[in-house]
């Protein structure tokens, strides 16, 4: 997993800059998030595609994230499981991390506004949370996975 210490100089890398500001960053054109792709496969992240095209309702939603994250059977589909699994149930990668491209989000958010609202609310803080919650050891491992989401 990708993990920042204050002896590098991180402000190259680009994972440390896209998290620098928080855990989702939107993206307006395609030509740079593909760029910021290929950075972030070339160390080590594994990428995992969402496209809002196919995804029209909390449902959807739900079944779609419980396949692509591989979230436990008894994964509950609403926004608490949500929220649990991604803290409790998330693989990252021992080397590099995670990002979640969120693909035509924007086709949810004019869809349902809250529901798109609340799926970024849970991403970040997900990504984040573990900082508070445990042990210094465990929270810095946790906080500087590299779990991020993009969205265009």
């Amino acid at each position: 997993m990708a993990v920042f210490n204050k002896y590098s100089h991180n402000c190259s890398r680009l994972d440390w800059a896209v998290l620098i500001n928080g855990s989702i960053s939107l993206y307006y054109k395609d030509e740079i998030l593909n760029k910021d792709l290929e950075w972030l496969k070339r160390n080590y992240y594994q990428e995992i595609l969402m496209d809002f095209s196919q995804i029209c309702s909390e449902k959807e939603f739900h079944r779609t994230i419980k396949k692509m994250l591989n979230f436990p059977a008894y994964y509950g589909e609403n926004m608490s499981a949500l929220s649990d699994c991604l803290l409790y149930n998330l693989n990252v990668p021992d080397e590099g991390g995670l990002v979640i491209v969120l693909k035509k989000f924007h086709i949810l958010y004019e869809a349902n506004e809250s529901l798109a609202h609340e799926i970024l609310e849970r991403l970040d803080e997900a990504s984040s949370v573990s900082f508070r919650l445990f042990s210094p050891e465990l929270s810095q491992r946790l906080y500087n996975s590299g779990f991020f989401a993009l969205f265009v």
